[in-house]
């Protein structure tokens, strides 16, 4: 999938909530297929380290699955089909 703002290539990925807090983040398919057995038990930091973005949020938000992100732009497109 293309970014809407750059144009450049979307990397496939899921959300899901942060721990304890009222942000949640999103994580690379290579970060889930890495730590398969806890891709949702990280710290932030092992979260950006590996490539992901934590997004605050004033509410929290359920894991959503496809979703594509756009580290250049901060974007995240979630597929709702």
């Amino acid at each position: 999938m293309k970014c809407p703002k750059c144009g450049k290539d979307m990397i496939l990925g899921e959300l899901a909530n942060h721990r304890g807090d009222m942000s949640f983040y999103w994580l690379p398919q290579s970060f889930i297929d890495k730590h398969w057995a806890f891709p949702y038990t990280h710290t932030k930091k092992t979260v950006e380290n590996e490539g992901g973005m934590i997004i605050k949020a004033n509410s929290k938000v359920n894991q959503v699955s496809p979703c594509y992100g756009c580290k250049e732009c901060n974007i995240i497109v979630v597929d709702c089909n």
